[in-house]
């Protein structure tokens, strides 16, 4: 999985050859490119599960961020993922249905979608 350069979008790549499988741009997730771009944080969920981010800002300035749920296999984007954290780069997914956020006092809280 990696992020284009400009943040317009996130590519999956098939292993081991690395061509791409699939892009999806910002629009993909239902936001205006204009207003928001793909973050450099996400990775897979388990093996069928890629988690991405979106972010931008407001009118006031403040900034906001989502993680959405995409089918690894087809491409598709199944729904935005709750994460548990209050920043885009608090979220690890560990690819194994698990990923990791931090408390308050920075340590590490495992978290399962089961």
């Amino acid at each position: 999985m990696t992020v284009d350069h400009d943040q317009a979008d996130v590519a999956v790549h098939a292993y081991p050859e690395g061509e791409v499988a699939f892009t999806l741009s910002v629009d993909a997730f239902g936001h205006d490119p204009d207003e928001a771009s793909v973050e450099w944080c996400g990775g897979y969920l388990n093996p069928d599960t890629i988690i991405v981010t979106i972010a931008g800002e407001t009118e006031d300035e403040q900034e906001w961020f989502r993680h959405y749920r995409v089918d690894a296999r087809a491409g598709r984007v199944r729904a935005e993922f709750d994460a548990r954290g209050d920043h885009p780069y608090d979220l690890r997914p560990l690819g194994d249905g698990t990923w990791l956020t931090t408390d308050p006092s920075g340590h590490p809280v495992r978290w399962t979608t089961s």
